[in-house]
């Protein structure tokens, strides 16, 4: 006669007791089947984990290119914006800024300009092209005044003639004595760019990092030490190649000088300008008001 069910049970049950029979189902059937099944495992995840290095080093050459491409583009933009700076300031070859003259309602500012000529030893008559303020009024303020003559020489020959302002040599006027004579400053007219550049060469210069830095016919000129030779600043990163610095301007010193030179109509144009006392160096807005009055700068 078969055994009955429960009868093969307690045989199984007893069976399993025995540690030889637990040992040989382990070598033969379990231990066999977990490696078979961590070998599956293993070799999916390494496949994965492959898959993945590859992913990430075709997502690491994509993002090379990238950046080359960046760097190249970044490269050509600050090439660009550096030639357009330079258009626009050979734009400005002709003019001068004059800051400080006293402004009257109804004025000529033409006519002031030839009689500041005529106190200086210039006589600019007939040479103006146009002469206009700058800025929005400001009560008890002189705006400053853009000069565009028609011949260079002219020009040059009004700003060299600053420095007459403060010499014995000055013939005063009624409407310019010697007295107001010593507040009027005659500058190159600058680009925004520009003028931030020279504001920055400035405070290097405060700080004892550069022997001289000032502005020539609208080039930006420097002198690390006394007797070395002049070097043409045309950016922010020529600036730091002359003294070791970071080209980009600290935060507080950009915000100092957009608040001096304004970044539309308003800024310094409008409140009169901010002086240097070393040459008379002026931060104003000039670009947008010289579009609107037709200098074309």
């Amino acid at each position: 006669m078969a055994p009955s069910a429960s009868e093969l049970t307690e045989a199984i049950v007893e069976a399993l007791q025995s540690p030889q029979i637990r040992e040989g189902l382990l070598d033969a059937v379990i231990r066999p089947a977990v490696d078979e099944a961590v070998k599956r495992a293993v070799a999916a995840n390494n496949e994965e984990i492959a898959r993945l290095v590859q992913q990430q080093a075709e997502q690491q050459a994509k993002i090379d290119g990238l950046e080359a491409q960046v760097t190249k583009l970044t490269a050509l933009v600050t090439e660009q914006a550096q030639c357009l700076n330079e258009l626009d300031q050979y734009g400005r070859k002709g003019c001068v800024i004059v800051s400080g003259l006293p402004e009257q309602a109804n004025e000529s500012v033409g006519e002031k300009i030839e009689e500041l000529g005529r106190v200086v030893g210039v006589g600019p008559h007939g040479e103006i092209d146009v002469a206009h303020r700058l800025g929005r009024l400001a009560p008890g303020r002189a705006r400053p005044i853009i000069v565009r003559l028609r011949s260079f020489e002219k020009r040059q020959e009004l700003y060299a003639a600053r420095r007459k302002l403060r010499s014995t040599g000055l013939v005063p006027s009624a409407l310019i004595t010697s007295a107001v004579a010593s507040k009027i400053f005659i500058s190159d007219s600058l680009t925004k760019t520009n003028q931030d550049i020279l504001y920055r060469g400035r405070q290097l210069k405060k700080d004892g990092r550069l022997w001289a830095v000032w502005s020539d016919a609208g080039k930006l000129k420097a002198k690390a030490r006394d007797g070395d030779p002049t070097t043409v600043i045309r950016s922010f990163a020529d600036l730091a190649r002359l003294v070791g610095d970071d080209p980009v301007p600290p935060p507080s010193l950009a915000g100092a000088a957009a608040a001096a030179g304004g970044s539309g109509s308003g800024g310094a144009a409008a409140a009169g300008g901010r002086e240097d006392a070393d040459d008379g160096f002026t931060l104003v807005d000039t670009g947008s008001q010289c579009q609107k009055s037709g200098l074309g700068i």
